[in-house]
């Protein structure tokens, strides 16, 4: 199908999961691809006591080549960088630790990336809930994220399914920002950057990986929690792309939608549970827009 030999970096930024680390790198193992496409993988660990490195060293006898490295400054822009830094293909693959691919992922993402001549290609990421969880989480379809025709122009998605051409990574400067390194929207910065220098963003319905849900995940406080720093990172960004006057009536706006929001949650009180909790979320990602003018981050990345 290629010309040239293709050369893909697989970029996996890891944090204290051996357990996931080690079924993310056996399904990127089982990739199926043709033999014009060779690919390695990146390790990145964020933990500087490297509680990847077994998990790693376990897999070095593979005909895969995997780098690993450890990047000790805490936050997740430090690792990802650290994982571009390490690149020497053409293309570079995002897949998170708590993540693992289908057989077909990579090439299914290379097909897509050429058919449509993209700067970007995105996968869906379909979460896996575990057996106990309550059942309005189920209902409520928390965790599942939009699905796309192949070929649908996106804006932007997460980069735990994306591939991405070397020279759009280059292009930006990090290419993700530090300032996000704690807070996480270390991608969507990139995405917006990318966007704006015309880069084009594809949608690839069929390269698909699944997201474990820990349990400890599945409950109103930890969405809560979620919300509110996506929300918070939301604003962060479209502030810091406008000016003070966009600002102030962007917060004269935000306050009245909060209101608004706020009303509907009372409203929904009798409501199902998973429609009640939809309606306060809603009001948490709001005071997180709104909290951005306190200057004081939610930092969900910070190690303790």
């Amino acid at each position: 199908m290629f010309s040239e030999k293709v050369h893909i970096d697989i970029c996996v930024a890891t944090y204290r999961r051996p357990a996931l680390l080690s079924v993310l790198v056996k399904s990127l193992l089982r990739q199926k691809v043709d033999d014009g496409l060779r690919f390695r993988i990146v390790i990145v660990d964020n933990d500087a006591t490297q509680t990847a490195r077994t998990v790693v060293e376990s897999f070095m006898s593979c005909p895969v080549p995997i780098i690993y490295a450890v990047e000790p400054v805490q936050g997740i822009s430090f690792a990802r960088n650290r994982c571009v830094s390490l690149c020497e293909g053409k293309y570079a693959a995002f897949i998170d630790d708590d993540e693992y691919a289908d057989d077909c992922w990579l090439q299914c993402m290379m097909n897509t990336m050429e058919r449509f001549n993209a700067g970007i290609v995105f996968g869906p990421v379909i979460p896996l809930l575990p057996p106990d969880v309550s059942s309005w989480i189920a209902v409520g379809k928390f965790f599942e994220r939009p699905r796309h025709t192949t070929g649908a122009s996106l804006a932007e998605s997460t980069i735990g399914n994306a591939l991405i051409r070397r020279e759009v990574l280059n292009s930006v400067p990090g290419p993700f920002d530090p300032e996000f390194a704690l807070t996480g929207g270390e991608d969507s910065a990139f995405f917006a950057a990318a966007r704006q220098k015309g880069v084009s963003i594809i949608w690839c319905d069929t390269a698909t990986v699944y997201e474990s849900i820990p349990t400890e995940r599945t409950n109103f406080l930890w969405l809560a929690r979620r919300t509110f720093r996506c929300g918070q990172g939301h604003a962060r960004l479209l502030l810091k792309q406008h000016g003070h006057f966009y600002g102030f009536f962007w917060l004269l706006y935000r306050i009245v939608h909060l209101f608004a929001t706020v009303a509907a949650a009372l409203v929904a009180l009798p409501m199902r549970t998973d429609i009640r909790v939809k309606f306060f979320l809603k009001v948490c990602r709001n005071l997180g827009r709104l909290s951005t003018v306190t200057g004081l981050n939610y930092r969900e990345y910070a190690r303790k």
